[in-house]
C-alpha cells in the first residue's frame, strides 16, 4: 500500500488503488504482474522544510517510526526536504539511517540559497536527478520537474525538459509492473509544470500488450494540500505537507 505522512494508508489491493482521506476515491489499477503478487507498501512524506520548520526533525522521526510500525517496504521523501548544507547533515541522516530502500525527489526549495540540483543528488546519494526503481510489485519513476522552460527569466522553474520526457517514454515502454510516477510539482494542476501536457500524453499513451494502461497513479507534493483528480482514468494524487500550509 501507499502511506502518507499524516498517518493515512492507501492500500493497493487486487487490481485497485484505494485512497483514504482523498475523497474516499477508488480507481482501477492496471494488472501487469501476477494476480497474486505480494502487496507493496511505500511510506511517503513531503515538504518537511527543515530550513523553515523549527521541529522538522521531530516530524521526520514520527514519520519514520510510523513507517517502521507499518512495516513499509520502502520510504520516500517527495521534495522540499532540506538544502544540501553541512548543517543539515544530521537531519538528512535520520532519513538515511532508516533500514530498507529509501528514495528522494528533488523539490524547488531544495536548491534555496544558490545550491544546484547536482549538489542535492550528491548530498542524499541519489542515483540521478530523475531515475526509476523496482520495489516489490511496483515500478517507480521519479521525475525532476525543476528544469528551466524556454524563455525562463526568474523565479522557481517548473518544467520537464524534452530529454527527460524522452527518457520517461523509454522507461514506460519497457515497464512490466504497475508504474507509479513521483514528482515534487504537480502534473495535474494547470499552473504548475509547464510541459505537463506533453508528459501526460506520454503517460496516457503507455499501454501493455493487452491495451491496459501501465501507469497506476501519479503523485506529487509541493502544494501543501489534500487533493486528487482523475484524468483519462489515471489518478493524480497530492501528498500534503508534513509541516504547514501557506495562508
Amino acid at each position: 500500500s501507499i502511506t502518507d505522512q499524516t498517518g493515512k494508508t492507501y492500500p493497493i489491493t487486487a487490481g485497485k488503488i484505494t485512497t483514504g482521506t482523498l475523497a474516499a476515491a477508488t480507481w482501477a489499477m492496471p494488472r501487469l504482474g501476477a494476480a497474486d503478487a505480494p502487496r507493496t507498501r511505500l511510506a511517503l512524506i513531503s515538504d518537511v522544510h527543515q530550513d523553515v520548520i523549527h521541529d522538522a526533525s521531530a516530524r521526520l522521526t514520527a514519520f519514520l517510526d510510523q513507517a517502521t510500525a507499518w512495516k513499509a517496504d520502502g520510504i520516500m521523501e517527495m521534495g522540499d526536504f532540506c538544502v544540501p548544507k553541512p548543517a543539515n547533515r544530521a537531519f538528512a541522516d535520520l532519513f538515511a539511517a532508516h533500514p530498507g530502500p529509501k528514495f528522494h525527489v528533488i523539490g524547488n526549495h531544495d536548491m534555496d540559497g544558490g545550491f544546484k540540483r547536482e549538489q542535492v543528488v550528491a548530498f542524499h546519494g541519489m542515483p540521478a536527478r530523475y531515475y526509476a526503481f523496482d520495489l516489490g510489485a511496483i515500478r517507480g519513476i521519479v521525475l525532476d520537474a525543476n528544469d528551466k522552460p524556454p524563455g525562463h527569466k526568474s523565479g522557481y522553474p517548473s518544467h520537464i525538459a524534452d530529454d527527460q520526457l524522452a527518457w520517461l517514454e523509454a522507461e514506460l515502454a519497457k515497464a512490466d509492473k504497475p508504474v507509479f510516477i513521483f514528482s515534487h510539482q504537480s502534473l495535474e494542476r494547470p499552473d504548475c509544470i509547464k510541459s505537463q501536457e506533453k508528459a501526460r500524453a506520454i503517460i496516457h499513451a503507455a499501454k501493455s500488450a493487452d491495451g491496459s494502461r501501465k501507469v497506476a497513479a501519479c503523485l506529487n507534493g509541493h502544494w501543501h494540500l489534500d487533493h486528487a483528480r482523475e484524468i483519462d482514468g489515471i489518478p493524480y494524487i497530492h501528498v500534503n505537507s508534513s509541516s504547514y500550509y501557506w495562508l
